[in-house]
C-alpha cells in the first residue's frame, strides 16, 4: 500500500484498531452524515481498505459503524443532566470521545444489545412539550463520527479518555440507564420524529438522489453531482445539480431549486421548474 495511504490510516485510533471486525464509513470533510445511501450495508470498509485510506488521505472524516463486533456507543447530548441523574458517575471507564458539539461518545463492547435506544428525561420537557432528549445508545444499523474528525463548526472529535474499550452486558448497561426513559427505535412515534426533523418534515425523509438525478453527469465535487436537467435538458450540459449532503437540487437555468418534494412537484407537472424554491408547496 502507498505510504501516504498507510499514514492516513493512522488517523483511526489504536483503540479501535484493536478490534479487527469493526467497519468504517466515509464522511466528507466537515460533515456528520456518511457519503452515499448504502453505508450501513455496502459502502463500509475494514481497517486497511484502500477506499477508506483514500478518503482519509484527502482529509475527509470517517464514521465507526455500531452493532458490528459487539460495539455500541452511548451518544450523550446533555452531559450535565445525565450527571445530575447519576448516570455518568455509574458508567464503567472506557474509551471516550468529546464530540464537535460538546457531547460525549462512550464506547463499549456489548454483544447482546442489537437495537438503537433513544434516551429521554423522565421529568423535563423540551420547548414542544416532549420529553427532553438526552442521547442515544447507538447499536446495529447506526454509526458515530470517528475521533480525529472535524465537525462543521471546526471543532475536533477529541479523545478525552484513552482507555481500552470496556465490555459490559446489556442488563448492566440498561440498569445504569434505568432512571431515564428508554425508547427502542422501532417504538418511536413517527409523527414526533418528523416533527423533530429540520426543514420540510416529509421531504427530509426522502433522499434527493432517490427522486432526482442529473442526465449525462459532467462533474462530481464532494456531495454535489452536476449534469443536464432531466426535465428540460441543457445547452451547457451541466445546468442541474443535486447535493446529497444538503438533500437538495438546483437548476442553474432558472435559478430555482429545493428539496425532494419540490422536485417531485416539478417532475409531475404540479409546478414549473422556474417556480420551484424551498417552501413553495406550503
Amino acid at each position: 500500500m502507498d505510504q501516504a495511504f498507510e499514514r492516513a490510516l493512522q488517523k483511526i485510533h489504536p483503540r479501535l484498531r484493536e478490534f479487527p471486525d469493526l467497519r468504517y464509513d466515509v464522511i466528507l470533510r466537515g460533515q456528520k452524515k456518511p457519503e452515499g445511501l448504502r453505508w450501513s450495508t455496502e459502502a463500509n470498509y475494514p481497517y486497511g481498505h484502500p477506499v477508506l485510506a483514500g478518503y482519509l488521505a484527502e482529509g475527509h472524516n470517517f464514521g465507526v459503524l455500531t452493532g458490528i463486533g459487539g460495539l455500541v456507543v452511548l451518544d450523550v447530548d446533555d452531559i450535565a443532566r445525565l450527571e445530575a441523574l447519576g448516570v455518568i458517575g455509574r458508567l464503567p471507564g472506557t474509551f471516550t470521545v468529546r464530540t464537535g458539539r460538546g457531547g460525549l461518545h462512550f464506547y463499549y463492547i456489548c454483544q447482546d444489545l442489537k437495537q438503537k435506544i433513544i434516551l429521554e428525561d423522565p421529568v423535563l420537557k423540551d420547548s414542544e412539550g416532549d420529553p427532553l432528549h438526552l442521547g442515544e445508545l447507538q447499536a446495529l444499523g447506526q454509526q458515530v463520527v470517528g475521533p480525529g474528525s472535524i465537525h462543521s463548526n471546526g471543532n475536533l472529535y477529541e479523545v478525552i479518555k484513552d482507555l481500552p474499550i470496556a465490555s459490559i452486558t446489556k442488563a448492566d448497561l440498561l440498569q445504569i440507564l434505568a432512571s431515564l426513559k428508554q425508547i427502542k427505535k422501532a417504538d418511536a412515534d413517527p409523527a414526533r420524529q418528523r416533527r423533530k426533523a429540520t426543514g420540510t418534515s416529509l421531504g427530509d425523509l426522502i433522499p434527493i438522489d432517490r427522486v432526482a438525478w442529473p442526465d449525462d453527469i459532467k462533474e462530481r465535487a464532494g456531495a454535489e453531482i452536476r449534469g443536464s436537467h432531466p426535465q428540460h435538458g441543457s445547452t451547457s450540459g451541466k445546468n442541474f445539480a443535486i447535493n446529497t449532503s444538503k438533500n437538495c437540487w438546483h437548476c442553474f437555468r432558472h435559478k430555482s431549486g429545493g428539496g425532494p418534494l419540490e422536485w417531485l412537484a416539478v417532475e409531475t407537472g404540479l409546478i414549473r421548474c422556474e417556480d420551484a424554491k424551498p417552501g413553495c408547496l406550503k
